[in-house]
């Protein structure tokens, strides 16, 4: 009978935990329960890894033999980290100097030879973004894709792993795993780490970096910095894998911020609160640029609108420059300034021309002050007034453009207010005769110079399609430098000129286009990508002070007014650097707008603005302050 019993509540305790099993009592969570799981698994349970202890290191310390300097940065870092944690210096080693053994325990940095630092499952090399920190084996695996990863993995290793205080013994747990994947983000060659990779298709990448240089403020004194604008260049492309790349921005969290067509040419920046990219299509020749811009600011954070009011108006003026025949020192005397007096009573100064020159004073002592007189005078304010530059551009950086300004805030700086300065500078060594000179010196007085007396003003690097409000003026960005690349990514000429960027400014009414010291190379490759229904315009500068000659240039823009920085018939009898004369280059100029309608800067002050539906001379002065007896 008992045996009987026994089997009956045996039986009813094995229906009991039958039931509690398919309700989930045991084995299982319900649904909300945070009591543990007990499962069954045959995996192995990975024990903490000893690091530091008895004052010594128990593991190895490897890093590729080749490194950059920026992964040397990183393992520089790591190191310090585990100094600081345990007191005692690691020893790293090179992977081809350490013998790879399976039995003893290394922490890896980088991409070194031991197998455990390759890609981890399911990560494709080549178009796959990685960071990667992992146990593999008995291999502690710090790793990325390309240097950016690296860092990000190693700066979550050094603050999960090796914050806090100081410790006489150092474990890092067994079961370490952290993997972040952006898949499709670069290709191969992709050289700008930081951003998504161009669309891979039928174009070809040139795998070289050109480096676009940085904003003047950012200079340091070899020309640039960790600021330094980068741009890969894309041959062989079509508009369909243009929108594709503009797609795949978007996919990885960048912000559309400005768009532009100007015929069949796409322009277009994105940012994603940390890079900043922007990016263009050339539909006739099929090429395109991504360039990433860590400079930090977008148009519409640069510029600023204003209506004009009943009689306001705006005025393009060319500034009379004190500038004498010939040559001194072997050098033309050329300096060129611009002002836009804006709607507002706000001035664009364009450029600044030079301080001594050779044979005048163009902006120094009596020059300058006359300079201040005439920018009160056309603002309407009082002398005691502060007159607003509401913005600075700069052609580029020869000392002819940027000293007499620089030197003239030196003087009156404190009665003005410079609010904006936009240029396009290239790294020094892209001219190799020009790298690290005297003319590159003048813009770190210039950096100093905004830095002290115009903390607040804004900076922003331009680029080709750009179009930056100011007042009632847009400046439309027509060539920089980043336009003239060879098949190689290098700058496409052996002259410094070439470096100037061209800029149309244009109101509701009239427009100015500035070609700044562009010569043949430029003239072909704007050309190349614009007609005359983007160019045309009211005035246009001569190029390069009309040293050179432009005739195609100069045909589609189809000025009614042409200013001229130089002083008059310079190098009358001699021939201009492309191998004209100048009895050549002043035919052409007059052909273009007839006897009456060009203006030498060396010869007086013109400002022209639209009066009663027609392009109207308003300001005429034949007083150049400064001028020396025996000067035009």
């Amino acid at each position: 009978m008992k045996k009987s019993i026994y089997k009956i509540l045996s039986a009813v305790a094995l229906l009991l935990c039958a039931a509690m099993l398919l309700s989930g009592c045991i084995g299982g969570n319900k649904e909300g329960d945070s009591s543990d799981t007990v499962e069954e698994t045959t995996e192995e349970v990975k024990q903490d890894i000893v690091v530091f202890a008895d004052g010594e290191y128990k593991i190895k310390f490897i890093s590729p033999a080749v490194m950059e300097n920026d992964i040397t940065a990183i393992r520089n870092e790591i190191r310090s980290a585990i100094r600081a944690k345990t007191g005692v210096t690691p020893s790293f080693v090179s992977d081809e100097r350490a013998e790879n053994d399976d039995s003893v325990v290394e922490l890896l940095v980088g991409k070194t030879n031991r197998p455990e630092s390759a890609a981890p499952e399911g990560v494709t090399e080549g178009s796959d973004s990685y960071s990667f920190i992992s146990v593999v084996n008995n291999k502690i695996v710090i790793t990325g894709s390309d240097a950016e990863n690296l860092r990000a993995a190693s700066d979550h290793f050094i603050e999960t792993y090796l914050s806090g205080d100081k410790v006489e013994t150092l474990t890092l747990p067994g079961d370490i795993y952290k993997l972040d994947v952006k898949q499709g983000f670069t290709r191969e060659n992709w050289e700008l780490s930081k951003i998504p990779a161009y669309t891979t298709g039928s174009n070809r990448l040139i795998t070289r970096v050109y480096n676009c240089g940085t904003t003047i403020r950012n200079l340091t004194n070899k020309g640039n910095n960790d600021t330094s604008t980068e741009l890969m260049y894309i041959l062989d492309t079509s508009l369909e894998e243009f929108n594709e790349y503009r797609a795949k921005l978007e996919s990885f969290g960048y912000a559309e911020e400005f768009e532009n067509q100007i015929e069949e040419n796409y322009f277009a920046s994105y940012y994603n609160g940390e890079h900043r990219i922007y990016t263009y299509l050339y539909g006739k020749s099929k090429e395109a640029r991504v360039i990433y811009d860590p400079t930090g600011i977008s148009v519409d954070e640069f510029g600023y609108s204003y209506t004009p009011a009943e009689g306001e108006e705006t005025v393009f003026y060319q500034y009379g420059l004190p500038m004498t025949d010939g040559k001194g020192n072997g050098h033309p005397n050329c300096g060129m300034m611009y002002i836009i007096k804006c709607a507002d009573n706000s001035v664009i100064i364009i450029d600044g021309g030079d301080y001594e020159g050779d044979g005048g004073d163009q902006l120094k002592g009596e020059a300058q002050e006359g300079f201040d007189k005439f920018l009160h005078e056309i603002t309407g304010t009082e002398m005691t007034e502060k007159v607003r530059i509401s913005a600075w551009y700069l052609t580029h950086y020869h000392s002819d453009h940027t000293r007499g300004l620089l030197e003239f805030l030196r003087a009156y700086g404190d009665g003005y207010t410079l609010e904006r300065v936009m240029s396009n500078i290239p790294e020094g060594s892209i001219i190799e005769t020009y790298t690290g000179t005297w003319e590159y010196g003048k813009l770190d007085e210039w950096k100093m110079l905004i830095s002290q007396k115009y903390p607040e003003c804004k900076e922003i690097k331009i680029h080709t399609g750009q179009e930056i409000q100011i007042a009632d003026v847009t400046m439309q960005v027509i060539f920089t430098h980043e336009d003239l690349l060879t098949e190689k990514a290098r700058f496409n000429s052996l002259d410094s000129n070439d470096s100037s960027s061209i800029v149309r400014f244009l109101t509701d009414e009239m427009s100015l286009i500035v070609l700044g010291d562009a010569s043949r190379n430029t003239e072909t490759a704007v050309n190349r990508n614009f007609t005359s229904e983007t160019l045309k315009s009211d005035i246009m500068t001569a190029a390069h002070h009309m040293i050179y000659n432009l005739p195609y240039l100069y045909k589609n823009i189809e000025p009614k007014v042409v200013y001229i920085s130089q002083a008059y018939e310079i190098a009358n009898s001699k021939s201009a650097l492309d191998g004209t004369t100048y009895e050549d280059r002043f035919n052409v100029i007059k052909r273009l707008v007839g006897d009456g309608n060009y203006y030498f800067a060396g010869n007086c002050t013109v400002g022209y603005a639209h009066v009663d539906g027609a392009l109207t001379r308003v300001y005429y002065s034949d007083e150049v302050v400064g001028r020396r007896s025996g000067s035009k």
